[in-house]
């Protein structure tokens, strides 16, 4: 049985397109965060969460910048050098360390 509970459902829209941020750098990310694949499903979720209130903001602040510069910001968040990546901060989170 498929749950149709519009909450659930919004909330994998939210986590597909987030998978999309993950990878090397859609070419919708050089558009304003309100323009994002992830942005309406976030918006049809802030009544359920204040989570996606605040993540809905930040979307709005989001401006428009050239492939490249999204691709350096990209490059900054994910491939640094000196920083646990990224999915080693959810590990922190979720257990308390790191891995």
């Amino acid at each position: 049985m498929v749950d149709t509970h519009p909450a659930l459902a919004l909330r994998a829209e939210l986590y597909h397109a987030l998978a999309e941020v993950l990878v090397p750098p859609a070419l919708w990310m050089t558009q304003p965060g309100m323009a994002w694949p992830l942005y309406e499903a976030v918006q049809a979720l802030r009544p359920f969460s204040n989570s996606a209130q605040q993540a809905a903001e930040t979307l709005t602040s989001i401006g428009t910048e050239t492939e490249q510069e999204r691709l350096a910001r990209y490059e900054a968040v994910f491939m640094g050098n000196g920083r646990p990546r990224l999915w080693l901060y959810e590990s922190m989170m979720v257990n308390g360390r790191l891995l």
